[in-house]
């Protein structure tokens, strides 16, 4: 499909679908295993958007940190981490921060990650991703952004990725705008 599709050939896309999903529909769907659970409980699947909300100050930051950890988790760690099991192996994680400083902030909470995680400091492993777009202009994230991304998913084919973008409202360029 072009780049500006007209109403018809949109409207003609979204009627096949509706015929794709109507045959899905009428066969056995197997349930999709979630990539990561909590006391037994679905927590997130595989292909899913899923968004930490909360007043500033409400720890949001702190729970995606615990999830990180439960996801690069030693095998040997005996530490709880809110309960959250990976469900899967291969799980790797792809952290970008947008807001705390790289001198002291971002390092130490990577630092707290991998101590929760039972590793080393020195741990670098393909599971486990980080970088910061403090530094660029927010005219310039996303491209950045979805460059990184799109890297790290070509030089580690094998792995699924749970992509952290800690804070999601600084890779946009106006805020009050929609479609940005």
């Amino acid at each position: 499909m072009s780049n500006k599709n007209t109403l018809e050939e949109l409207l003609k896309s979204v009627l096949k679908i509706e015929s794709q999903l109507s045959i899905i529909k009428s066969s056995h769907i197997p349930n999709e295993e979630p990539l990561i659970t909590r006391e037994n409980e679905n927590f997130i699947y595989p292909n899913t958007i899923n968004v930490i909300m909360g007043a500033e100050g409400s720890h949001k930051s702190r729970l995606a940190s615990v999830l990180v950890a439960a996801i690069i988790k030693n095998d040997t760690c005996s530490n709880d981490l809110l309960k959250f099991k990976i469900n899967r192996d291969n799980v790797g994680v792809i952290y970008i921060d947008t807001e705390r400083s790289l001198n002291a902030q971002f390092p130490k909470s990577i630092q707290s990650i991998l101590t929760s995680a039972c590793h080393p400091f020195t741990y670098n492993k393909d599971n486990f991703h980080y970088t910061s777009l403090l530094e660029l202009s927010r005219n310039k994230r996303i491209k950045v952004l979805n460059a990184f991304i799109k890297k790290k998913r070509n030089d580690f084919p094998d792995f699924h990725f749970v992509i952290v973008l800690d804070v999601l409202t600084d890779c946009l360029t106006n805020f009050n705008d929609p479609e940005k």
